[in-house]
């Protein structure tokens, strides 16, 4: 597709594939969730060991039960810290909402168009997911893909698996968004913007700062790394505002980082969590992760990748 057609013409088609995979991959999203939150356990038959089930739709409860679906894991943190800001004490080992980068919370608190944080945030990211998706297309071709190497590009992004990620109230399709922005941005030639949309995404989760050597290796492919550089030393600044910030509060310009020992982490090669996963397969899922399906994901697009 695509072929044929004059700019204004080829992105109004990109425009269209994109909101096309969007609305049918969040329409299966919302179907999912909708049925899922709605299964009501009958009773138990075949010897007492398979529960019957039926759905049962209440046009009432679909609202709340979509909130009660989505509000799991980190999506409180961030509710907390939208509502009530971070919390002001020293710092102490331990859980605390110094883990979760400001950016996502701040800007669902500043959009807010509702009353409930669920709802302002899950508009956030399908507000992010769309303009990702948007983007995704002009910089498979600006990567040198053709046009229907940029539409496959937007559908495998919306439906592959783990997805569904991008429609909760968590900031991972924001942090998407600015990715694909800061990348194009950089193939364009405007490094300003890439370092500017790079400082975002560092505000968003600390992966943000992996922008910088991606961007710089760039810069050098393309010859033009003395006039980039300075703009893309723009993206630190992402993490290191919120640092200086964090020290204010705390004392410690590193709570964010001191505040994951509350959940057991600690720093690792990227296949510890497949690993982990292959020692006890029986462990699926968790309420808000889906363990086995995204394993599954990560094994297929390494695969992909070494093809």
């Amino acid at each position: 597709m695509f072929a044929g057609h004059g700019n204004d013409e080829a992105y109004e088609e990109f425009a269209s594939a994109a909101l096309l995979a969007f609305l049918l991959s969040r329409a299966v999203f919302f179907a999912l969730v909708i049925v899922g939150s709605n299964v009501a356990f009958l009773r138990k038959i075949y010897n007492d060991r398979v529960w019957e089930t039926t759905v049962v739709l209440q046009r009432e409860r679909i609202v709340p039960a979509i909130v009660l679906t989505v509000m799991n894991g980190d999506a409180w943190w961030y509710r907390s810290i939208a509502l009530n800001g971070y919390e002001h004490r020293p710092f102490a080992p331990g859980r605390s909402n110094w883990a979760f980068f400001p950016l996502y919370p701040l800007t669902a608190r500043l959009l807010a168009i509702t009353g409930d944080f669920a709802l302002n945030g899950m508009l956030v990211s399908h507000a992010a997911l769309l303009g990702a998706l948007l983007l995704l297309g002009p910089l498979t071709l600006a990567c040198g893909g053709g046009d229907d190497d940029a539409e496959r590009a937007m559908f495998y992004a919306a439906f592959f698996p783990p997805s569904y990620f991008l429609s909760l109230p968590l900031p991972e399709a924001l942090f998407l968004f600015l990715t694909v922005a800061a990348f194009l941005a950089a193939r364009r030639g405007r490094w300003w913007l890439a370092g500017l949309a790079g400082a975002l995404a560092a505000a968003t989760r600390p992966a943000g700062a992996l922008l910088l050597p991606a961007l710089v290796l760039l810069a050098i492919e393309r010859g033009v790394w003395r006039r980039a550089l300075g703009w893309l030393l723009l993206i630190p600044l992402g993490v290191g505002a919120f640092m200086l910030y964090l020290h204010r509060l705390t004392g410690n310009a590193f709570a964010f980082a001191g505040a994951q020992s509350g959940w057991g982490r600690h720093a690792g090669p990227f296949w510890s969590p497949i690993v982990a996963f292959l020692r006890n397969p029986g462990t699926i899922g968790e309420p808000w992760n889906l363990i086995g399906m995204n394993v599954l994901a990560a094994l297929l697009l390494a695969a992909v990748a070494c093809w």
